[in-house]
């Protein structure tokens, strides 16, 4: 072990210390030393000491510090970097099942028109003999107008739903609606 300093062996120690803590310069400090307690330390064994012992271990403090700060912050960034990516998700998954909701509906809306359609297909032979019958009836209120017109919309839906340029859903939407109040008017017309 190296022997000690004339710092370190200064029955004044902790006063120089503080000295040192307040940013006095070596120089004052051993100036005051000789002043206020007849010490002798010349100046350049106080700012070797400082330097040493003080600024080294100074130095060596704040590297830790850093590297500590620097740790912290990679990890704060880490940290937002996962719940930025678990965001994403979350709002990808939220998505996605918003989407399969809309086309579960979508899907079941098309299949109740399409048994809707396949009823009015079913009973459309009986529904138009049924009107074209009813033109010869004097009491039926149906004429042959009424009877084109049942007619012309069902070919039009037909043709309609063949097209490749139109989607089946609003072919469906647009030719079912125009056909099935042709059937409730020739309905109608037939009861009255």
């Amino acid at each position: 072990m190296p022997p000690k300093s004339k710092v370190e062996q200064s029955s004044n120690y902790n006063q120089i210390l503080d000295w040192i803590g307040e940013g006095k310069s070596s120089r004052w400090i051993s100036r005051e030393l000789k002043n206020q307690f007849d010490e002798s330390i010349g100046h350049v064994a106080i700012s070797n000491y400082r330097k040493k012992n003080i600024v080294s271990e100074a130095i060596e403090i704040v590297d830790i510090q850093l590297k500590e700060e620097a740790k912290e912050k990679a990890a704060q960034e880490q940290e937002a970097k996962e719940n930025k990516k678990q965001q994403v998700i979350t709002d990808a998954a939220k998505r996605a099942s918003e989407t399969e909701a809309k086309i579960h509906g979508l899907a079941e809306t098309t299949a109740k028109q399409y048994k809707g359609l396949l009823n009015v297909a079913d009973n459309f032979e009986e529904d138009y003999y049924a009107m074209k019958n009813a033109v010869n009836d004097e009491d039926s209120k149906v004429n042959e107008k009424d009877v084109a017109e049942m007619s012309f919309k069902a070919l039009k839906l037909a043709h309609d739903i063949s097209k490749d340029d139109t989607s089946m859903e609003d072919s469906i939407n647009e030719g079912f609606g125009e056909l099935a109040d042709a059937i409730k008017k020739s309905r109608e017309s037939l009861k009255g």
